[in-house]
């Protein structure tokens, strides 16, 4: 487990990850707190950022994201 900013840490840390590595993102209710434009930065990163595999599992709704 890791702790730190999802906006700034995130693309960091995912690099570091094996070649072949699945990732693994779980978070609560963080995206209510977040800023809508980094809500898309977030969303940009998990879903385009990187090379490895990926899972997001978030507690939140869909429409966090809009």
């Amino acid at each position: 487990m890791y702790r730190g900013d999802l906006l700034t840490d995130l693309p960091e840390l995912a690099a570091k990850a094996p070649a072949g590595a699945t990732l693994v993102i779980f978070h609560s209710t963080v995206l209510a707190y977040v800023e809508p434009g980094g809500r898309a930065r977030f969303f940009a990163t998990v879903a385009y950022g990187h090379g490895s595999w990926l899972e997001w599992l978030p507690a939140t709704g869909e429409g966090i994201l809009k």
